[in-house]
C-alpha cells in the first residue's frame, strides 16, 4: 500500500512539471509571435526607397510556430505560411495556406537548414535562438512523459504486488 501511495504522489509532481513544461514551451511561442509581430509592423512602416535597397532583409516572415495540444502534452511545429488563403465555407476568415517543416524521424528539433531555407534575411538569430530553446523544452517534456508513463505501467502491475 505505501508503494502505491508514493507512487501516486510521484506522478502527480510529474503531472505538475509536465505541465509547467507544457507552459514554458507556449511561452516561448508567444514571446517568439511577439517579437515577429513587432519586426514586421517596423519593416512595414520604413520608406520604400529604404526598402527596394536590400529587399531579402525586409521582407516580412512566412516562418510561424504552430501549437497543438493533445491530452497534457503539448507540441509545436514550425510552419510557413502562404500569401494565398484557404477559403471557409462556414465562418468569416480566410486561412493562409500552412506548410509543415519536415523535422525528421525521431529528431527532437529541428535542423538549422530546414529553418534557414525558409526564412528572410533579419530573422535569422530570433529563430534560431527560438529553435534551441524549444528543442530543450521538447526534450523536457518528453523525458517527463516518458516517466510518467512508466510509472502508471508499474502502479498497474504493482496493484497486486505486495512488498512488505
Amino acid at each position: 500500500m505505501l508503494l502505491n501511495t508514493e507512487m501516486h504522489a510521484a506522478i502527480g509532481s510529474l503531472e505538475a512539471l509536465q505541465k509547467a513544461a507544457g507552459e514554458a514551451l507556449e511561452g516561448i511561442v508567444h514571446t517568439f509571435w511577439d517579437q515577429v509581430s513587432f519586426e514586421n509592423k517596423a519593416r512595414k512602416s520604413l520608406p520604400q526607397d529604404d526598402r527596394s535597397a536590400n529587399p531579402d532583409h525586409n521582407k516580412p516572415t512566412k516562418l510561424s510556430l504552430q501549437i497543438k495540444r493533445r491530452d497534457n502534452h503539448v507540441y509545436v511545429n514550425w510552419v510557413t505560411q502562404d500569401s494565398r488563403y484557404k477559403k471557409r465555407t462556414q465562418g468569416d476568415r480566410n486561412q493562409p495556406y500552412k506548410t509543415y517543416i519536415t523535422k525528421g524521424a525521431k529528431a527532437e528539433g529541428y535542423s538549422d537548414a530546414s529553418l534557414i531555407k525558409h526564412m528572410s534575411g533579419w530573422e535569422r538569430e530570433l529563430v534560431l535562438d527560438t529553435e534551441a530553446r524549444l528543442k530543450h523544452a521538447r526534450s523536457v517534456m518528453k523525458g517527463v512523459t516518458a516517466m510518467i508513463s512508466n510509472l502508471k505501467k508499474l502502479q498497474e502491475q504493482g496493484s497486486n504486488l505486495k512488498i512488505d
